[in-house]
């Protein structure tokens, strides 16, 4: 997912990312995590998290999931994060910067020891013009650095971003080490085989399923003593704070997302729209999905003609319309399901809004207890393309004092919001906005707290009161916890 911080939006929406299945998932988010070492904190306690609940329906034994996180290209304060989270119990891969670097030195030089254009095209594909004159973007690697044959002309082929080959590498690495991993737990598995086995089948089956029981138990120990271990330190042990809450509180809290962003399994499985007829699961790269509105078409309409956007599913025209930005077109290989898609609220629309969860949402992620649940809320904002957001944007302005947005209303408009029919007060800042209730005392740490409805849902809507000129907001995704 490029583009991104592990936290705050990332590590709170784990399971509708990357769903309940996960054996292991990867952190490959040093560029923006930079030296905020509570993000890999946050991202290591949300996975640890997933020991508590059953998986789907795969494993037959319904043995909780207990994800290994592996870092990549981790940075010290990373590493460092991650070592704690290992002692206490998480099991976590980290690459070795250094014996990475070795594998890529390790790789022949296409430009340089005389080797001959024979012996290049004799090598493999993904080793060839790795390496030129000892760089990876000198020389003739610059012209092999992606790949211009299936979809050429693509976005981010820019000199500082890998290129496929070095993806490659960095995917045999993991591939390896995973394998090695395996090895040496049949190896430990064989060890404690009986030199003599049983006779009955019946005595066999219950020894294997004795230690079956055992390991199981012994991982969930590992994992509880994580989430019960108390929550250490960030950098100078500094964990953002805001209002009366730290980062921190999030960490062991289950939480419902609902997440407009790609890959996402709830996008996938056709959770977030329930638009099933538009949506197939499938464990393929090549994957169908309610695809929403492509923004500009939905811009142009109600710029350029004054027409508001209505989804054209009678029961979905009161909505937030789901939308994506411009893509590329490549008919060849899927190329593009790394998006930041998003809820578009306009001054056209009126009032629009969602029911969280859905019926669907309701069912699968059957974890979250809406009835003991805190209440809180957080939304977070769609990312602007580059950090630029267009004027017209409210989004940017949302989490200033209301003074401050009231100032820009003649011009922009002004957000409106409530849950469950209660005013949204103020979308106190962070990365992701927390919503704080207008009919409790602001000393009061009840103000916010949404509780659900009596179907144990939350009815959310807005709408932007228009000012002089068009405006809109987009919504990347809606927390519960």
């Amino acid at each position: 997912m490029g583009g991104t911080s592990s936290a705050e939006e990332v590590s709170l929406c784990i399971t509708s990312l990357f769903g309940k299945e996960m054996d292991s998932v990867s952190w490959d988010y040093g560029m923006l995590d930079g030296k905020d070492q509570w993000r890999p904190f946050l991202y290591a306690y949300r996975n640890a998290m997933r020991a508590k609940f059953p998986r789907y329906s795969s494993d037959p034994r319904d043995i909780p999931s207990c994800p290994a996180v592996l870092a990549n290209h981790a940075n010290f304060l990373s590493n460092a994060a991650f070592g704690t989270m290992e002692r206490r119990g998480l099991t976590t891969l980290g690459m070795n910067a250094g014996w990475r670097d070795q594998a890529a030195r390790s790789i022949p030089d296409s430009m340089e020891g005389g080797i001959t254009q024979k012996e290049i095209d004799a090598l493999p594909p993904m080793i060839q013009y790795f390496r030129c004159k000892g760089s990876e973007t000198a020389g003739d690697c610059k012209y092999h650095k992606y790949n211009f044959t299936v979809c050429g002309k693509r976005e981010y082929q820019a000199n500082w971003h890998p290129g496929y080959k070095n993806n490659a590498l960095d995917g045999n690495l993991m591939a390896f080490s995973y394998m090695e991993a395996m090895g040496e737990a049949l190896e430990e598995l064989a060890r404690l085989e009986p030199k003599k086995l049983e006779k009955s089948k019946d005595d066999r089956k219950a020894r294997v399923q004795k230690l079956f029981d055992e390991l199981v138990a012994e991982e969930q120990s590992r994992y509880g003593a994580v989430l019960s271990g108390g929550f250490p330190g960030g950098r100078k042990n500094q964990w953002p704070k805001r209002g009366g809450f730290e980062y921190r509180d999030f960490a062991n809290k289950t939480t419902f997302c609902h997440i407009a962003r790609l890959p996402a399994e709830q996008r996938f499985r056709g959770f977030l729209t329930e638009n099933f007829d538009l949506t197939t699961y499938n464990t393929n790269v090549d994957r169908y999905f309610d695809d929403g509105f492509l923004q500009d078409e939905v811009m142009n309409q109600e710029i350029g003609k004054g027409i508001p956007f209505v989804n054209p599913e009678p029961h979905r025209k009161n909505e937030f319309v789901l939308v994506h930005v411009q893509q590329e077109v490549c008919l060849e290989a899927p190329t593009y399901l790394d998006r930041k898609d998003g809820f578009l609220l306009s001054s056209l629309h009126g009032w629009r809004g969602l029911t969280l969860p859905n019926d669907s949402e309701k069912e699968y992620y059957n974890e979250f207890d809406a009835k003991n649940a805190k209440g809180w809320i957080h939304i977070c904002l769609a990312g602007c393309r580059w950090g630029k957001c267009e004027k017209n944007d409210l989004g940017k302005g949302l989490a200033k004092p209301i003074g401050a947005r009231r100032g820009n209303a003649a011009e922009l408009g002004l957000m409106e919001m409530t849950i469950n029919g209660i005013e949204v007060a103020e979308y106190e800042s962070g990365e992701c906005m927390l919503l704080v209730r207008g009919d409790v005392p602001s000393n009061d740490p009840k103000r916010y707290e949404w509780p659900p409805n009596e179907k144990g849902r939350w009815e959310l809507k807005a709408r932007i009161v228009p000012g002089s000129v068009y405006s809109y907001v987009k919504f990347s995704s809606f927390i519960i916890m």
